[in-house]
């Protein structure tokens, strides 16, 4: 497996925390709201899935706007380094073509 198609299911979750934050947000005043979340889970063959599920928090705690700032701002930075990753490999793999011919 490449770096970019590692890097590229991190942006993939990453994407689907993103809309889970953006829901909890513009839904945290509604009453009976419940916060969502994204949780990865492995798939089959033991690496992560290329689709990714949200799922409701079930104890139906309510949403903490420093928390999901705290969240979207990491989800930011990791967003930013896995595609800092995939640029580095496409480098990369040019160079090797350049160095191949």
């Amino acid at each position: 497996m490449r770096i970019s198609e590692t890097s590229l299911m991190g942006m993939q979750q990453l994407s689907a925390s993103l809309q889970a934050t953006a829901h909890n947000i513009a839904n945290m005043g509604k009453d009976g709201f419940n916060p969502q979340s994204v949780v990865p889970e492995n798939g089959p063959d033991g690496r992560p899935p290329k689709n990714v599920t949200m799922n409701a928090h079930i104890d139906g705690s309510g949403t903490q706007i420093e928390k999901e700032f705290t969240r979207l701002i990491g989800t930011q930075s990791a967003f930013e380094a896995n595609a800092a990753m995939i640029r580095t490999d496409e480098d990369l793999s040019g160079v090797i073509i350049d160095l191949s011919t």
